[in-house]
């Protein structure tokens, strides 16, 4: 990498308009704290957007050890975090394709503006037609816009409004974050949930109803794996 991406780099810049041209390129993987890994790649140009690409046990640890002296010290000038988790890649048996990953990506945001990373990417595969992945996505781009944005105040002014209120919010999460955690769910309570949820859409208008159907959907579906000895 060292000796061919500078040339490539170099061939990008001079056919294009320097102020628009954006050139990425993703690192070594779950190696950001080991800084004699990094040694090799002084080498690279400055003026290159580098990403750290971290699965989520060694998220973890970054999560824990990483300081602004240390990014500050790394040879790349322009880094950003590469999560590759809280999307189709890098769950459990099912993925984190459906989950609801918006607190993820705040606490990614938030430690990448604490030690001075300057962005954040993430495999946006899924579609946001399931309510939380759309959620998730509002996540990922209101917290790396606004790093000091809290929790609390996301989910009362960008989810809120968008399935109901608080209250509907936090119950909407509650279940999500239920099945989220891949607990074992008895076929009666998936069947109440289900209905709780199906009822809630019956009481929204259109857009609100269609984001606790896609949880409805979630329900049944779980429901239905139950009853095939899946799950």
């Amino acid at each position: 990498m060292a000796e061919f991406y500078p040339r490539l780099f170099e061939a990008a810049r001079s056919r294009a308009n320097h102020d628009d041209l954006w050139l990425y390129s993703e690192l070594q993987w779950d190696n950001l704290l080991d800084a004699e890994a990094h040694a090799p790649l002084r080498a690279l140009p400055r003026q290159g957007i580098y990403q750290h690409t971290l699965n989520r046990s060694y998220w973890n640890l970054v999560k824990e050890r990483l300081t602004p002296d240390y990014v500050n010290a790394l040879p790349t000038e322009t880094n950003v975090f590469r999560a590759q988790f809280a999307c189709q890649w890098n769950g459990t048996r099912a993925t984190d394709r459906y989950k609801f990953n918006g607190r993820d990506f705040a606490e990614l945001a938030w430690k990448a503006a604490e030690c001075g990373l300057e962005g954040l990417t993430v495999w946006g595969e899924a579609s946001a037609f399931n309510a939380a992945t759309e959620m998730s996505y509002l996540a990922f781009a209101r917290f790396t816009y606004d790093p000091t944005l809290t929790w609390e105040r996301f989910i009362r002014e960008d989810v809120a409004p968008r399935l109901g209120g608080e209250e509907a919010a936090n119950r909407f999460l509650e279940i999500t974050g239920l099945l989220d955690s891949e607990v074992p769910i008895e076929q009666i309570e998936l069947r109440r949930l289900h209905a709780e949820v199906v009822d809630a859409s019956r009481q929204a208008d259109y857009d609100t109803g269609q984001r606790w159907l896609s949880l409805a959907d979630r329900l049944a579906r779980r429901e239905m794996n139950g009853r095939r000895g899946d799950s």
